[in-house]
């Protein structure tokens, strides 16, 4: 195929700094779109404006193409309560296909709930940042505002740390201090260590050493009671008629040690497992296996239901 290079070149030349008014109407892929001019519609480089279609546009060839270059205000006098800058957020996450080649890496400092911070200007006070927190009884406890931690109190002769913590039980921050790194109270979450020297007049970052648990929502404290809660839920359960629950271990004894506790009106349920246990169901009483395997033998007067022979 014959390709008349001079031609294309003197089109190209020809339209060289033409403008164009129109609106975005598609968006072809990352940093192109289709505009609507009074010449038609066109294929136009976008690296201005964010792709918003109905956007009205300016539009210019430029290198042998067209390029957006600006916002067609004749068209839209007032820009509104929006903002005019290119879409660009997948460029700063980090493994995003399409994007990522502009990561950035945040500081922890710049992740603020429950951050201890410097006053503006630096002061003998630091802010505590507002979040909220699970404790161990994984009951919710929020600090609602920015709170002010007075260090004063804590200036000694010689250096000392300050333990600024989250008490859960007042829902407040509060600082402890020692000589040597002090312990964390029992109830409260940590958040930062304040190196204090004597005579000091003012605290800043340097000087702190964030120790948050992140994301805060969810207390250091709280995670043993959620391996708890799933160790139950991988318990025999025996459920009086009171609601009271006892756990068991998922064997053979612990199924039988259930049901010998058992009496009249309880429930015992098994988690999915295999049992293979002489069992004796009380009267009464009702054992639900939950579709677990048993291959056993059961004796006595209750109910048992929900099992599966292997």
């Amino acid at each position: 195929m014959l390709i008349h290079t001079a031609g294309i070149i003197a089109d190209a030349l020809a339209n060289e700094g033409t403008h164009l008014t129109g609106v975005i109407t598609d968006v072809v892929e990352r940093n192109v779109v289709l505009v609507r001019t009074s010449n038609g519609v066109i294929r136009a480089l976008n690296y201005s404006l964010p792709a918003r279609i109905g956007l009205p546009v300016v539009v210019e060839f430029r290198a042998s193409a067209w390029v957006v270059t600006g916002l067609d205000h004749l068209a839209m006098p007032s820009l509104g309560n929006v903002h005019y800058v290119p879409g660009h957020h997948d460029a700063h996450e980090f493994a995003r296909e399409g994007g990522g080649d502009d990561v950035v890496w945040l500081k922890k400092e710049q992740y603020t709930p429950l951050l201890v911070a410097p006053t503006v200007p630096p002061s003998l006070w630091v802010r505590v940042f507002p979040s909220t927190v699970i404790g161990k009884d994984l009951r919710i406890r929020q600090l609602l505002t920015v709170m002010l931690v007075d260090l004063q109190p804590h200036i000694g002769e010689s250096t000392r740390y300050v333990l600024v913590c989250f008490n859960l039980e007042t829902c407040l921050p509060e600082a402890v201090s020692s000589e040597f790194i002090p312990e964390i109270p029992v109830g409260s979450v940590p958040l930062a260590l304040i190196r204090l020297a004597p005579g000091a007049t003012s605290v800043g970052w340097q000087d702190i050493l964030d120790i948050r648990e992140l994301p805060p929502t969810l207390a250091p404290v709280a995670l043993e009671q959620i391996q708890e809660v799933a160790g139950r839920l991988n318990s025999i359960r025996r459920i009086a008629l009171s609601g009271s629950v006892s756990f068991y271990e998922a064997t053979d004894s612990g199924l039988v040690a259930a049901l010998s506790d058992a009496i009249a009106g309880d429930r015992v349920i098994t988690p999915t497992a295999e049992f293979s246990a002489n069992i004796t169901v009380p009267a009464g009483v009702v054992l639900d296996f939950a579709n677990s395997v048993f291959s056993g033998t059961i004796s006595g007067d209750g109910i048992v239901k929900n099992y599966q022979e292997p």
